[in-house]
């Protein structure tokens, strides 16, 4: 394994708590939050709805379970449209009016018993509270637990940090939130009767979660290099996990990909659904760039349009910004503020323009620094060029998605999106 070192800045200045953004005048909720599936709303223009109520369900019948779309405000539905996707993608969305009383926001919580529930329920009400899960990319956890077959070694790996180093959100929620958490990835090895659960921390990390409450299955505490890049792939962690020296380690020896990684947010939400239920009504955003006023880690309610982020941070210093998406190395750019937070938005970065004006794209040279950087001695170059050979498409299945290749490539090709169509169209 070769990984980039002293890659990760961190920033100057740590944010040690959240705040809440505003509420927005009108929450435009896109119906497509998921990497796959076809939803449709369960509302129409005139209905009054509250926050938390279920607006949109997943109408493909394949044995399907989703993640319910569900209201982040209450108020009255104001029209079903379409909207942009941070994705680029065009969705349906339902626009809210906010107005009324709030079911959850500015209330106490109330911890349930949620232990009492079977694993099935737990699995039904993650899909009815929309949880999904934002590990890589963003897809329902209830139909991750669901598709899971492996029946031995069957463990659930919960990663405490950010995979993108520009994002903080994940550290965040893990170093603020610990209990809940942890809570979360109780909740979820119940619901998928886990043989175990493994937590990942980052080593350059002081704060150990406590895990010593869960007492009915073996907890593993790993740590992770994460002054090093990529450190939070599904390879990475295995690896890592392997590499862990503890007396009960090799009760997790045989963790593999087919086991089930979630984050720090998808734990939490977990936590939120089942043993407090609250359905996915916001989202941790970090809001950061040399291009914004003031940095700050927000819980956003979906749907809310990001200008009006950037108008509770301060507003922007220059016009000529770049806005990326989840960071960048693994995030997109998206060309307007009117794009809504959604479910799988993490962070939002505001940085020069100036900085990429290198972007036209070019035919290869065959300089040979994708193989180089390449943390899994891949050819991205050569798998691009002959997207047919069986042999090739066999190593794309090993990338990680780290997307370094495409970082260091002088003729801008998509080099990481062409490996993960490949992979798409070739998985098992």
């Amino acid at each position: 394994m070769k990984n980039i070192k002293y890659f990760v800045q961190t920033e100057k200045h740590e944010i040690k708590k959240s705040v809440r953004s505003f509420l927005p005048l009108y929450a435009s909720i896109p119906l497509s939050q998921l990497d796959s599936g076809l939803y449709e709303p369960t509302v129409k223009a005139g209905d009054s709805v509250k926050e938390g109520q279920t607006i949109g369900v997943l109408t493909e019948n394949d044995g399907s379970y989703g993640a319910d779309v569900n209201a982040s405000v209450s108020g009255k539905i104001d029209s079903i449209t379409e909207i942009l996707l941070p994705s680029g993608k065009i969705s349906k969305a339902v626009k809210i009016k906010t107005g009324g009383s709030f079911k959850y926001l500015g209330k106490k919580l109330q911890e349930t018993d949620w232990k009492s529930k079977s694993p099935e329920n737990i699995v039904f009400e993650l899909k009815d509270k929309g949880v999904v899960n934002t590990f890589n990319g963003t897809a329902s956890l209830a139909d991750q637990i669901k598709n899971c077959t492996i029946q031995k070694n069957r463990f659930l790996i919960v990663r405490l940090f950010d995979e993108d180093p520009g994002i903080y959100t994940d550290l965040f929620v893990s170093r603020n939130y610990t209990a809940e958490v942890v809570k979360g990835a109780h909740v979820v090895s119940h619901a998928m009767k886990a043989d175990g659960i493994i937590f990942v921390v980052s080593k350059n990390v002081f704060e150990r979660p406590d895990v010593s409450y869960i007492t009915d299955i073996p907890c593993l505490l790993c740590e992770a290099d994460t002054g090093k890049y990529p450190s939070g792939s599904k390879q990475d962690l295995i690896k890592t996990i392997k590499k862990a020296e503890s007396s009960i380690n090799d009760k997790f020896r045989n963790v593999n990909t087919n086991c089930i990684f979630i984050d720090s947010v998808t734990a939490y939400s977990a936590w939120e659904a089942c043993a407090a239920g609250i359905p996915v009504v916001e989202r941790f955003v970090h809001v950061c760039g040399e291009c914004i006023n003031a940095s700050a880690v927000l819980r956003v309610r979906i749907g809310t349009p990001l200008k009006d982020l950037v108008n509770q941070c301060g507003g922007l210093k220059t016009d000529s910004n770049l806005v990326i998406i989840n960071g960048m190395l693994k995030g997109s750019a998206v060309p307007s503020l009117d794009i809504t937070v959604t479910k799988s938005i993490k962070s939002i970065e505001f940085t020069k323009r100036t900085e990429f004006n290198d972007a036209t794209i070019s035919s290869c040279i065959h300089c040979g620094r994708c193989r180089s950087i390449c943390p899994e001695h891949l050819y991205p170059d050569m798998i691009f060029h002959n997207r047919n050979d069986r042999d090739l498409i066999n190593t794309a299945m090993l990338c990680s998605g780290c997307n370094l290749c495409n970082t260091v490539c002088p003729s801008r090709i998509a080099l990481s999106q062409t490996i993960s169509l490949v992979r798409g169209k070739n998985a098992i």
